[in-house]
């Protein structure tokens, strides 16, 4: 429809909505794709920040950087978004924490989405220092109360072996959520710490089907009676 309408020369009808629309239909096409950005930086939507980002999601969920980066390089005004957007799009943890310096280089404020999603990348035991050094930021940022941020850092953690500094954020949560059960309960399972994982799971007030999976991959033996009770607790 948004092609036909440049076909008919009736560009004069397009406003911003109707690209920003255009650009997430043809996700996965880079013909229209490329077309569009091409409408766009010769018409002078490309000013819009909405369209940008836009722009640079359907390049990155592509596979593909330089585009967006370039977009990014050029835009008048971007925004937490044009960040984020390239930042989730990266495939490696390499690409990811490298951009993220670049991210603090260039003075952009790290939101608590900001942190999330870094953590996230945080996969290897060579992160353990980057990890440690953004735990660092969120404290000196006041944003260590984040009940999101604070679950990434034990999820970090906990994929990282370092199950002290785990409990540590977890024990020091005032709000703790069930993702933040499940971070911990998950933390000592991996590591082999059975005990601990048990005395976590009793100690949960809400349990689901994660709580539930983690425990019936450690407790082999009383699987029958942990099934059970899962279903007599309702899940």
């Amino acid at each position: 429809m948004f092609c036909k309408q440049l076909q008919l020369h009736l560009s004069h009808n397009i406003d911003e909505g109707t690209v920003t629309l255009a650009v997430k239909a043809c996700q996965g096409d880079p013909k229209p794709e490329c077309q569009i950005h091409g409408f766009a930086v010769s018409s002078g939507f490309a000013s819009y920040t909405t369209i940008s980002n836009s722009l640079m999601s359907t390049y990155t969920k592509a596979g593909q950087f330089d585009g967006p980066l370039l977009i990014l390089e050029t835009m008048c005004y971007s925004d937490i978004v044009s960040w984020i957007t390239i930042l989730s799009g990266f495939r490696t943890s390499e690409g990811a924490l490298n951009f993220a310096l670049r991210m603090n280089f260039n003075g952009v404020v790290f939101y608590p989405v900001t942190y999330t999603t870094i953590l996230a990348f945080c996969a290897d035991h060579e992160d353990f220092l980057f990890g440690s050094q953004l735990h660092s930021l969120i404290f000196k940022s006041g944003l260590d109360g984040d009940v999101f941020v604070g679950n990434a850092l034990i999820s970090m953690y906990s994929r990282l072996r370092r199950l002290i500094e785990a409990r540590s954020v977890f024990d020091e949560m005032a709000n703790e959520d069930l993702v933040s059960w499940n971070a911990i309960l998950s933390g000592y399972s991996q590591e082999g710490n059975h005990f601990y994982a048990k005395l976590v799971f009793q100690c949960m007030n809400d349990r689901n089907v994660v709580s539930w999976t983690t425990m019936i991959s450690i407790d082999e033996e009383d699987v029958i009676s942990l099934f059970n009770e899962m279903r007599l607790d309702g899940v």
